[in-house]
């Protein structure tokens, strides 16, 4: 049997390994939508690759999280985060409330989605 810092070792590795497993159950059950699309720009010579990561964050609201990045270089060129609240008001209309935290492409910041969206359409579809 160890004992002393060895010990604390072991002990710390079966702790963080239990933690992150705990973790990935919780992003697990919380993962909507998981998808990438990548493409070797021949213009700018670059491959880049869009990540979309939809999770939800309570029962009504789930998150959307995207990012471009050059797969050469590792450098990220856009990123978007948002938000969208779907509110059921008296008489069963729907209200849907989307937010936009984040939303940058090289540089140039934007406002929503679908800004985003035409924003890295250059990087990935030209």
């Amino acid at each position: 049997m160890l004992s002393g810092p060895s010990a604390r070792r072991i002990d710390a590795g079966g702790y963080l390994n239990d933690e992150s497993t705990k973790l990935m159950r919780k992003l697990e059950k919380a993962t909507l939508l998981l998808i990438f699309n990548n493409q070797h720009n021949k213009a700018k010579n670059r491959c880049f690759i869009l990540v979309e990561y939809h999770y939800t964050l309570s029962r009504n609201t789930w998150i959307n999280l995207m990012t471009l990045t050059d797969v050469y270089e590792n450098s990220k060129y856009g990123d978007f985060s948002g938000s969208r609240t779907d509110i059921i008001q008296q008489g069963g209309t729907l209200d849907t409330q989307e937010t936009a935290n984040t939303c940058e492409v090289y540089g140039k910041k934007c406002a929503t989605k679908d800004e985003f969206t035409n924003l890295i359409r250059t990087y990935l579809f030209d």
